[in-house]
């Protein structure tokens, strides 16, 4: 089985932001120690001793990611993840434009974190996919289409949003990104999670709470939070993706994670997992969007969330043509299973004949583009 892994990450520490460790940071360690934990840990011998020793939960988990987090180029971390699937599966690999994040300057640019994947990209052509991710703050309209347009004509294989960071899909700066993918036929992959990666600045920009739109017609309604993880949920609510989809219906769009939630902190999230799963469920099966996928990225960690999606197969076959094999690696690394038993334990779970739709099948639909072809 020539299988394909719709949804891992290459990045490391050093296309990261100067603060980047210090985000996520467990609640135990105080604010002022956050410098001296972050220059301790980055000592790879000091991550790998601790990450055996080390019994809390929280803690072991975060630097079990930065220890995949340190390894030196993007390469090393693809051979890693490599080893876990059997010889010619490919990988959908995905960055992220961690500039706008608010934790500081980056280490490395965004420019030089993708000029590394065209190195990766060639030395493995046919298993390494690289998508581009599209931050909107970055340029203008035409500028932000440009850019993508440039990646995809070297190589690159789609077009990757992260909306937690920091801004809305209907953002106008997106606007001409969309008419482009939609001309040809370019998948687009987007975060559609509770919780991850998310805006961290101390301040929120106005225009959070009252985003400019391309879509006239579209009353968003933004919910106020204090808490940046709970507020960032406003990002990914499904009406902004479905408003965008009425604007541009023959969009290929994966809605990632299946709208599972990771966020294990403290507080309310803005809307509950299941609601996140079942409008996401109601818009794949609506013939009105015909390139709408998801994936099971990370979510896939959860027996819980497995089970049902058995469960929802089961009564609905047509549900299993619309979604994607993928892992999340190296973030699952947080968790205590490895990519091997996540890819073999999943498998076994759904079956041959459901896995051979979600690993094979579909993401060769969602692959194929006027650029490329699987």
């Amino acid at each position: 089985m020539e299988m394909i892994n719709a949804h891992i990450h290459t990045f490391n520490i050093k296309n990261t932001p100067e603060r980047f460790l210090q985000y996520g940071m467990p609640s135990f360690i105080p604010r002022f120690l956050h410098p001296t934990f972050k220059k301790i840990i980055q000592q790879k011998s000091i991550a790998r001793v601790a990450a055996k020793l080390i019994k809390n939960p929280f803690l072991s988990k975060h630097l079990a990611f930065i220890l995949i987090g340190l390894l030196e180029t993007q390469d090393l971390i693809f051979e890693k993840v490599k080893k876990a699937y059997p010889e010619g599966s490919k990988f959908v690999v995905l960055p992220l434009n961690f500039k706008f994040i608010g934790l500081g300057k980056l280490q490395n640019t965004y420019t030089q974190q993708l000029d590394e994947m065209i190195e990766v990209k060639r030395k493995y052509p046919n298993t390494f996919l690289p998508f581009v991710h599209i931050d909107p703050r970055a340029d203008k309209p035409s500028k932000n289409k440009e850019f993508v347009e440039k990646y995809i004509r070297k190589g690159f294989n789609g077009i990757k949003l992260y909306p937690p960071l920091g801004y809305y899909p209907f953002d106008p700066r997106l606007e001409k990104v969309y008419e482009f993918a939609e001309q040809n036929n370019l998948p687009i992959l987007t975060h559609f999670g509770q919780g991850g990666i998310y805006y961290a600045g101390k301040n929120m920009p106005p225009e959070f709470q009252n985003p400019p739109s391309f879509i006239k017609e579209y009353d968003h309604k933004i919910i106020p939070n204090k808490k940046n993880i709970l507020f960032c949920d406003n990002f990914i609510h499904p009406d902004h993706f479905e408003a965008v989809l009425k604007r541009f219906p023959k969009l290929k769009i994966c809605f990632a994670h299946f709208g599972w939630d990771f966020y294990k902190g403290k507080g309310k999230a803005l809307f509950k997992r299941k609601e996140l799963f079942d409008k996401i469920k109601i818009m794949l099966m609506d013939p009105a969007y015909p390139n709408l996928y998801t994936d099971v990225s990370y979510s896939l960690a959860d027996k819980g969330f497995n089970k049902m999606l058995l469960k929802e197969i089961e009564e609905n076959t047509d549900l299993a043509d619309k979604i994607l094999f993928g892992t999340g690696f190296y973030m699952t690394t947080q968790e205590k299973q490895s990519e091997s038993e996540f890819y073999l334990n999943f498998r076994g779970e759904m079956g041959e004949a459901i896995f051979q739709k979600m690993a094979v099948e579909n993401p060769r639909k969602f692959l194929s583009t006027e650029f490329f072809k699987l």
